[in-house]
């Protein structure tokens, strides 16, 4: 058992990341510790709007889905529609977001930071990944494994 299948069933220490660089890996992980492994393409999004709607495509989210960050964790947190043992959300190239809309990603990371705990609460991992990123951002700890 690698570090990284070892790490992700651990709902306690989910939350957002810097995604590894070995993107093979982690789908490997994941699907290992049986987790749900959802992409979200990030490439030519610069703004709140197509962030969240990158988010609901990705995620499936119902029609009820408001368009708005209260919506987007009411989604995250209800996953009734997407039901899984746990959620690794891999977010691949991250970094046009984290260049052009810095304050929209912040917000981003605290909400991720509050489903992964909300989470935990019920003995779910919820990872949030960020791939691409160079720099450091506020709330993106280095994923050790």
């Amino acid at each position: 058992m690698t570090t990284l299948e070892a790490r992700l069933p651990d709902s306690a220490h989910a939350g957002p990341y810097l995604a590894p660089k070995d993107l093979r890996a982690l789908n490997r992980a994941a699907k290992k510790a049986g987790l749900k492994l959802v992409h979200i393409d990030l490439s030519g999004v610069h703004d709140k709007q197509h962030l969240l709607d990158a988010v609901a495509a990705a995620f499936q989210f119902p029609e009820w889905f408001g368009g708005n960050w209260d919506a987007i964790e009411d989604c995250l947190t209800d996953m009734s529609w997407n039901k899984a043992s746990g959620y690794v959300a891999l977010f691949e190239h991250a970094a046009g977001l984290a260049k052009h809309a810095p304050h929209e990603l912040a917000t981003a990371v605290e909400i991720f930071e509050s489903v992964a705990e909300y989470w935990d609460e019920q003995d779910k991992p919820f990872w949030t990944l960020f791939a691409g990123i160079d720099t450091p951002v506020a709330g993106i700890k280095p994923l050790l494994v």
